[in-house]
């Protein structure tokens, strides 16, 4: 009979210790989640902070090549026509393109081609079936060089 008591002491005491280290454990592993929810959105800030200023100094560098080209096509109105509206369209191009880019949701492409993939799934196997063998021969070419 004392030995049953002391076996069922001992198995409470299993049983708690058990519980204490489950809990030590659910404890741990939520501080672990919270710290690496944290840490990850930090750096998906960073890397929005990063291209965005990269996207502000493309969609610079653009509208400074348009206003050149602009400036170019102004000159060389008079003697060369053809080239200076050549130069124009150019121009008018990059701008559009500056804005573009300016204006463009990475976010919103996202939601995009998720709306088409569910619209069409069958279309968009038959165009991912067509990406992948053409960049599959591609790399083949590159490797035979």
């Amino acid at each position: 009979m004392a030995q049953a008591a002391k076996d069922t002491s001992t198995g409470k005491e299993i049983q708690k210790n058990t519980e204490s280290l489950q809990e030590n454990i659910s404890s741990k592993f939520e501080d672990v989640k919270s710290t690496v929810s944290e840490k990850l959105g930090n750096a998906k800030t960073a890397v929005a902070d990063t291209l965005g200023d990269s996207k502000t100094a493309v969609v610079d560098k653009m509208h400074q090549a348009a206003d050149s080209l602009r400036e170019r096509a102004v000159q060389s109105e008079g003697v060369e026509g053809k080239l200076a509206s050549y130069e124009h369209r150019a121009a008018d191009f990059l701008g559009n393109s500056a804005d573009y880019i300016n204006d463009f949701d990475p976010n919103q492409l996202k939601t995009d081609l998720q709306n088409q993939v569910k619209k069409n799934p069958g279309r968009s196997l038959l165009i991912a079936g067509a990406v992948g063998l053409i960049l599959g021969a591609l790399f083949q070419r590159n490797r035979r060089d």
